[in-house]
């Protein structure tokens, strides 16, 4: 298996822009929307303002809003397909714009990485070669512990992804395969029509496949120079997203970005920073670099045992370790077992 791209989509800032999908599902008119964003802890302002920065708990509170209002007959998972296939690159801004100019998939898959904040995601992604097919896998966030938020997440982000390469690249190649990792909901048959490509349920993880000739093909409108200048717009809104972000949260995730994490001179030059500055103020926010380590490696280690095509080797290699006795020994001081034993655990 060989990794491209890794990322959190998950940040805790973003703009308000996201929600207003959730809420389209519902028919409300717009004092409607105003005094459901009031519930949620949103200002109504945010009705004429898109580029009011909320955080990911804000968004999630929407979600479980509209989830909790939904007619009866419709499935968590049939709303989720209907937000996510009305989603279009451009309904991204400018990240959007950047991502249709990129000159290939991989570059294109690196603009929403470097700017989750922009994406309004909620999973962490893997993307990456595995046998004969190219595959982007996804892991909702952590801090989405109700089942139907945590459903209706992921299927958004898995389907917009599939909408997203079809308008990079046209109709053809489609998807080779949608994994899901819950049981079939009562629509499925639907769901798998409208989608145009076999949909597998109870699957291991959320994964889209391709046909690794992807990775080869030149987006429909790959243009350097429009690229350059939205890539750098991006950019610039995103930096202001992050005013707010301690220097912690930071770190951890440029150690969530790559595979194996970077080390601390890396990180401190990636946060322009001498490696002795980033000890210092680390420090004087309570923690260090080692610690953030461990807690990101932690959680990336549940993340891959769940997958359990992944052998212990190949996980350890992941995440920075020599060897896989190394990466055992580690494990086994976070959760008191071996990480054999825990992946036997969660059945």
């Amino acid at each position: 298996m060989e990794i491209l791209v890794t990322g959190n989509l998950a940040t805790p800032r973003r703009t308000v822009l996201g929600v207003f999908g959730h809420f389209a599902q519902t028919d409300m008119q717009p004092a409607q929307v105003a005094a459901a964003l009031t519930e949620c802890g949103i200002p109504p302002i945010a009705l004429e303002e898109p580029d009011i920065p909320i955080t990911h708990a804000q968004q999630l509170a929407c979600v479980a809003w509209v989830l909790a209002h939904a007619p009866p007959d419709r499935s968590v998972e049939g709303m989720a397909f209907d937000v996510a296939l009305d989603v279009r690159i451009t309904s991204f801004g400018v990240l959007g714009l950047a991502a249709m100019h990129a000159s290939s998939l991989f570059e294109s898959l690196q603009v929403f990485t470097r700017y989750p904040e922009l994406s309004w995601g909620h999973s962490r992604i893997t993307a990456g070669r595995a046998g004969d097919a190219l595959f982007t896998a996804f892991v909702p966030d952590d801090a989405i512990e109700d089942p139907a938020v945590r459903r209706y997440c992921v299927t958004i982000d898995v389907i917009a992804a599939v909408q997203m390469i079809r308008e990079l690249f046209g109709p053809e190649p489609r998807p080779r395969a949608v994994e899901l990792p819950y049981p079939a909901p009562p629509d499925h048959r639907q769901i798998t029509r409208r989608l145009g490509c076999p949909v597998s349920f109870d699957a291991p993880e959320a994964r889209v496949l391709h046909e690794p000739s992807l990775l080869s093909a030149e987006p429909l409108l790959a243009n350097p120079f429009l690229y350059r200048a939205y890539e750098k717009q991006a950019r610039q809104l995103a930096e202001r997203l992050r005013t707010d972000v301690d220097l912690a949260e930071q770190v951890r995730r440029l150690l969530w970005a790559t595979s194996p994490p970077p080390d601390r001179e890396t990180v401190a030059s990636m946060l322009a920073l001498s490696p002795r500055s980033l000890a210092r103020k680390l420090a004087a926010a309570g923690t260090r670099y080692g610690d953030l380590l461990e807690e990101v490696r932690y959680a990336r280690a549940r993340d891959l045992l769940r997958n359990r095509g992944l052998q212990i080797a190949e996980i350890a290699d992941r995440l920075g370790y020599s060897d896989a006795a190394a990466f055992s020994r580690a494990f086994r001081g976070w959760a008191d077992t071996t990480p054999s034993a825990w992946r036997d655990a969660q059945g």
